[in-house]
């Protein structure tokens, strides 16, 4: 906000309590675009046998389809998960449950019973390149009650969600979810407040990916000692 450009990295980590296992270096600044190539990145040996966990800035319909195609159990949240969690959604009219739907016409009646009729299936192409479809709904109603004119629904996405709901609503999912919030992200807090590593003393992808896993190798041995020199009191 002060009209300066100043160079920035997406970084990307994989741990194991709270031990950084593999580090990946990206440009752009929001994380849906980097779950694919850093799952891909991975070395054999610390890939995971059965659970991929991470936050809802993952939770891409292309990411989520991903994971669903391979050996893993994904544990991504997607983006209106929270939200949908709040009894003031779960009552409101933007809650697909709260509308009546009539499968044998294929159309759905808004809560203030306003009609809606399917219209036709919209393809929709991402800046990622990744092929979605939605069907869209329009309203019967010429005045347009709400504003809302048309309803678009991916239910292939729809079923992802409910699946995801399943795992995560799950007694180990929960577990596993949970256990995020204490093994990846206090790993950045560390290098910040005990190593005072804010900011990269070089320019250049490949020298700043030098100086990451410099910096989490350095947290790694000062926790690796540190858990040593307990267990021998």
């Amino acid at each position: 906000m002060n009209g300066q450009l100043k160079p920035g990295y997406n970084i990307q980590i994989a741990t194991e309590n709270q031990f950084v296992l593999h580090t990946q270096v990206y440009p752009n600044p929001t994380d849906t675009k980097t779950l694919i190539p850093f799952l891909d990145s991975l070395p054999e040996v610390i890939k995971p046998s059965n659970y991929i966990v991470a936050d809802a800035g993952y939770g891409s319909q292309k990411n989520i389809d991903f994971i669903d195609q391979s050996p893993w159990t994904g544990l991504v949240k997607y983006g209106m998960y929270e939200k949908e969690q709040k009894k003031k959604y779960i009552k409101s009219e933007m809650n697909l449950d709260n509308w009546i739907y009539d499968e044998e016409q294929n159309t759905y009646i808004h809560p203030d019973g306003t009609l809606y009729v399917h219209d036709y299936i919209r393809r929709q192409k991402t800046s990622t390149g990744y092929i979605k479809f939605s069907h869209v709904y329009h309203s019967t109603d010429p005045t347009y009650r709400n504003g809302k004119k048309s309803l678009w629904i991916n239910y292939e996405y729809e079923e992802q969600k409910l699946k995801i709901k399943e795992q995560l609503s799950s007694k180990e999912g929960a577990k596993l979810y949970g256990q995020r919030k204490i093994d990846v992200e206090p790993t950045f807090g560390q290098v910040k407040a005990n190593l005072g590593f804010t900011r990269f003393s070089v320019r250049g992808k490949s020298k700043v990916e030098t100086e990451t896993n410099l910096i989490f190798m350095a947290n790694n041995l000062r926790k690796y000692n540190k858990r040593r020199r307990t267990n021998e009191r």
